[in-house]
């Protein structure tokens, strides 16, 4: 597990999407992929929080409540998705202007 995750998932069991969504919006900004996103790093949050429920570390409680928060960030990953591709549909393609 590396260490954007383990920091992610404190990050859901505290009920902190601000910062959760940093993690992942630095991993975006790194040039990381959707697939790497999920896989190596929303999956890998969850499954060190779905461990720690199995090993009585917190509560089915917390574990619903880090879930819920990692569902908000999931939202806001693809809000900003949808957004961008909406932004480079829409938007006027530069053409050079010559002024005679």
């Amino acid at each position: 597990m590396n260490e954007i995750s383990k920091k992610l998932s404190q990050f859901l069991l505290e009920k902190n999407v601000a910062s959760g969504w940093s993690c992942v919006k630095d991993t975006i900004d790194q040039g990381y992929n959707s697939a790497f996103i999920y896989d190596f790093i929303l999956r890998d949050a969850m499954y060190r929080i779905g461990e720690m429920w199995e090993e009585n570390k917190i509560s089915v409680a917390h574990e619903h409540l880090a879930t819920g928060t990692c569902e908000l960030i999931l939202t806001k990953y693809h809000l900003e998705k949808l957004n961008d591709r909406y932004i480079k549909e829409n938007s006027p393609s530069l053409v050079p202007c010559f002024f005679v």
